[in-house]
């Protein structure tokens, strides 16, 4: 049993199957070591980067499944008190943008008030938090940023997870335990495609956004070639554009514009925020204001792009910091008591270093963490969140410890004391697995952007 103390600084187990699994893991050193190692070079060959070291456990994350439930009923909780907030806002621009400053003219280019509205508003989430044995504490919404690449990657790491020589040897069924998160984001897909036999997806980003992306390490060029072909294999063709490469019908039907093909689905990239930079690509008789909308004549946008608002800069309305959903145990949900940053004052900013991070919110990234943080830096970051809007402040949280089976040199098998944090994934408000982001343990830790020992692996629900 725990004490107290471990279930407030660490990460919840379940301890009956890690034990056993870590009994046959010390057995079996060499087998799982060429296993794991086979898996690399397959990948590679594939075109697949993996990551290695410290960023690839040997064992999955065996948490009891009756936590990650109520977890993920307590986010669609807040996640649906958050959407009326959101709905009793929308059809005054006023009052949103006093509500939420940090966006606003939102109002003005996006159709929130669609949106807000629109059946796959909440189609899923892929939130941030911190699991300890004693509590759970939401620290972002994350409502569409990245989604489809780190639901990609979990749905590599299950190639890994099926074939592996302890689970094999224990007879675990795999398909049970690891609910697959990147399959469950194809079937969302399917439901509000078009009732076709071979829906056509338009996978948005502009032109700038897509030059970002492309400009991150070839392993997230690998995985939207990897999510293509997945999608394919499920009978839908995911095609990468550009606003400008979209067009509309005289009866208001968004195709493709150099074949002129229907779109049956639109997703967007990432969250897209890139968008509103550029006020001439929403302006109204365009494709881009098209794209604002929930829907384009008869196709569905999955998501409408009024979730930007659904970001950690709209933890700052007056939420409930607990969410009161029954669990069986002495555990507890809890929202990360978030602050406008321009509305505290610069003293108590300054004076808060050690306990504080401040982040920026929906546009860009800019995170600083006080703990972490020369007297200089911090107090430049405060300078920069005096600007109206622009960044929230929250506690600083030590993440939780857990001890990680890794070859830390793709040879020597050690266990890592580590931190780590919980990313779950939610379609249509049911909880649909989860993974976890993790790295050598030392304090001011936070995994965006992530630290270079970084790793991401998967949550079995034990």
């Amino acid at each position: 049993m725990r004490s107290r103390s471990d279930a407030r600084t660490r990460f919840p187990l379940n301890e009956d199957l890690t034990a056993e699994f870590d009994r046959l893991l010390r057995r079996h050193v060499s087998e799982v070591r060429d296993y794991t190692s086979r898996f690399h070079n397959s990948c590679q060959r594939q075109g697949l980067s993996t990551m290695r070291g410290t960023g690839w456990s040997v064992r999955p994350f065996f948490v009891p499944t009756d936590f990650l439930e109520f977890i993920g009923s307590a986010i669609h909780t807040l996640s649906t008190e958050v959407r009326n907030q959101l709905r009793a806002l929308a059809s005054d621009p006023r009052a949103l943008a006093r509500a939420l400053p940090m966006l606003p003219d939102i109002g003005d280019r996006i159709d929130v008030n669609d949106a807000v509205w629109s059946a796959a508003f909440l189609s899923w989430l892929r939130p941030d938090g911190f699991l300890f044995g004693d509590r759970y504490v939401l620290s972002e919404f994350n409502y569409g940023n990245g989604i489809l690449v780190s639901a990609a990657y979990t749905e590599l790491l299950h190639r890994y997870w099926k074939s592996h020589p302890i689970l094999n040897r224990l007879g675990w069924d795999v398909d049970r335990l690891h609910r697959r998160p990147f399959m469950r984001m194809i079937s969302v897909a399917r439901h509000f495609a078009r009732a076709v036999a071979r829906p056509r997806i338009a996978l948005v980003a502009p032109d700038e956004e897509w030059a970002v992306i492309k400009s991150y390490p070839a392993r997230f060029q690998q995985l939207f070639a990897f999510a293509t072909q997945a999608f394919r294999d499920a009978g839908m063709s995911l095609v990468r554009v550009s606003p400008d490469d979209l067009s509309l019908t005289k009866k208001g039907e968004v195709v493709f514009d150099r074949s002129g093909k229907p779109v049956d689905l639109v997703m967007f990239a990432t969250v897209s925020s890139s968008i509103l930079d550029r006020p001439d690509v929403t302006q109204p008789g365009t494709i881009g204001h098209s794209l604002t909308q929930a829907k384009i004549g008869s196709t569905w946008v999955l998501k409408p792009l009024g979730g930007l608002l659904f970001d950690k800069g709209t933890l700052a309305l007056p939420l409930p910091k607990r969410v009161s959903t029954q669990h069986t145990h002495d555990f507890r949900f809890e929202v990360a008591p978030t602050r406008l940053a321009h509305q505290q004052s610069e003293r108590s900013l300054l004076a808060g270093r050690e306990k504080l991070i401040i982040k920026r919110a929906f546009e860009g990234k800019d995170t600083t963490i006080g703990c972490v943080s020369s007297a200089e830096t911090w107090a430049a970051a405060v300078k920069r969140s005096r600007t109206p809007g622009t960044h929230v402040v929250q506690p600083y949280v030590s993440l939780p410890k857990c001890r990680i089976p890794l070859f830390v040199d793709e040879k020597h098998l050690e266990w890592v004391e580590s931190r780590v944090e919980l990313s779950a994934f939610l379609f249509d408000g049911a909880f649909g697995g989860a993974a976890v982001r993790h790295a050598p343990d030392k304090e001011g830790l936070i995994m965006t952007d992530p630290p270079e020992d970084y790793g991401y692996s998967t949550v079995f629900c034990g």
